[in-house]
């Protein structure tokens, strides 16, 4: 019994320290093809808690997975790409996957 309730603990104690992305921007550069991600992600150790990977769907077809080592900034995780023949009314769904806890899920039209 006291290993159920300490495992419990663990697992809800991890569960209040992480959490997803808060939020994800895009911009798009229609000149340039350059996509602009922006995943919003508060923490307090960017080696230990961080934004480890961003999946990239362009009009229902995959087109970018990346994984990354540390989140470079406390606040966010930005990376560029570029999407040539990209244009104005394309849908681009962008997922952002925290190494420890959770993920957040946005789509735009460009």
């Amino acid at each position: 019994m006291k290993k159920i309730l300490m495992i419990l603990f663990l697992f809800c104690s991890i569960r209040t320290f992480a959490h997803p992305p808060k939020s994800i921007t895009i911009h798009f550069d229609p000149a340039t093809h350059i996509l602009k991600v922006t995943m919003h992600h508060e923490v307090k150790d960017t080696v230990k808690h961080f934004i480890n990977r961003i999946d990239i769907v362009w009009n229902e077809q995959d087109a970018v997975r990346q994984d990354f080592a540390i989140q470079l900034d406390s606040g966010k995780q930005e990376a560029l790409y570029i999407l040539p023949g990209a244009k104005p009314g394309d849908k681009i769904t962008v997922t952002s996957h925290c190494n420890v806890y959770g993920k957040k899920k946005e789509t735009f039209q460009l």
